[in-house]
């Protein structure tokens, strides 16, 4: 049985905590942030030790793994202590504020033969592991493009990035699963459209080596939610809703002649999927790696390139 911990149990720690709880072979043994209150709510009658501070907690309890989900201007300092004291670490998105702070924790895990892993949660959703399926078996045929938005109202708690690091990680990391070229162009664009200290729009354009544009749109400026991935193929279109977790499938079956191209419409196919919860599915493949000592589904570099592009980092 494996011992774990929650750093943080605030918007995205408490779901770490509760997946902890449900887990097989893993127990949550205590969990560590400033509002005790917060630990209170989410913890509950449960017998886990609470601590105020991560180095009281990492010098008192014997730990197998730890996910980190302070706010990001901590992530570095938090992750770093812990791979310190011998604990595998995952990480909530980004990585880190810095690529060069990114690279020193993939060092540090690497000395000490750790699993780092990142909390790039899209990339257990079921409809993105489906529409990867769907690229592969050839269903959509060449991948010319993919579009993607992210779009939601101003996040209250987020107050240490913009939201290129903070949303557009997301739809890069998901591009990056899916196409299976390397880069070799990009470009990137903000806006300011409420605030004026932090961009809340932002357009990204990847270009990979194999001619195939993604487009990535996030921003914080709109009272609504959206979280979509079209997939553009020459013989098929793969709608993604993020959030309803479904695809939408429509067969292209061009006509040629000598009069032209004609493209009739398409009835839209529904695709099955079997709907699972990403946040357990991302700690139970954390718990997993570091029980079985291999790899983790999320690479840390992958996520350290994610962040490079988001920043406009050289990567």
């Amino acid at each position: 049985m494996l011992n774990a911990a929650v750093i943080g149990l605030g918007n995205m720690g408490r779901h770490h905590a509760r997946a902890y709880l449900s887990l097989p072979g893993v127990c949550l043994i205590a969990a560590c942030d400033a509002d005790k209150q917060c630990v209170d709510d989410v913890i509950g009658s449960k017998n886990v030790a609470y601590y105020p501070n991560v180095d009281d907690m990492l010098n008192n309890e014997a730990l197998d793994l730890v996910s980190v989900c302070v706010p990001t201007s901590a992530h570095f300092s938090v992750a770093k202590a812990c791979l310190e004291h011998g604990v595998s670490v995952l990480v909530e998105k980004p990585i880190a504020q810095t690529v060069d702070q990114a690279n020193q924790l993939i060092a540090c895990a690497a000395t000490h033969d750790l699993v780092l892993t990142v909390g790039h949660i899209e990339r257990f959703n079921p409809a993105i592991l489906k529409a990867k399926g769907l690229i592969v078996s050839g269903k959509l045929g060449e991948v010319h493009t993919i579009q993607s938005k992210r779009y939601g109202p101003f996040p209250k708690q987020i107050k240490d990035a913009d939201v290129l690091v903070d949303v557009a990680v997301h739809d890069i990391d998901i591009v990056q699963f899916l196409v299976a070229a390397p880069l070799s162009n990009t470009q990137v664009m903000t806006r300011h459209i409420h605030s004026k200290n932090r961009a809340d729009y932002g357009h990204l354009i990847l270009q990979f080596e194999n001619g195939l544009t993604a487009n990535i749109h996030v921003s914080w400026a709109l009272p609504y939610k959206q979280r979509v991935v079209e997939i553009i193929g020459d013989k098929g279109i793969a709608i993604v809703d993020c959030m309803a977790q479904s695809i939408v499938y429509y067969n292209v079956d061009i006509k040629k002649s000598q009069d032209g191209i004609y493209l009739p419409s398409s009835e839209p196919e529904i695709i099955d999927i079997e709907k699972k919860e990403p946040i357990i599915e991302e700690c139970r493949a954390f718990v997993d790696a570091v029980l079985n000592k291999t790899p983790p589904f999320i690479c840390p570099k992958d996520a350290t390139q994610a962040l490079a592009l988001a920043l406009g980092a050289p990567h």
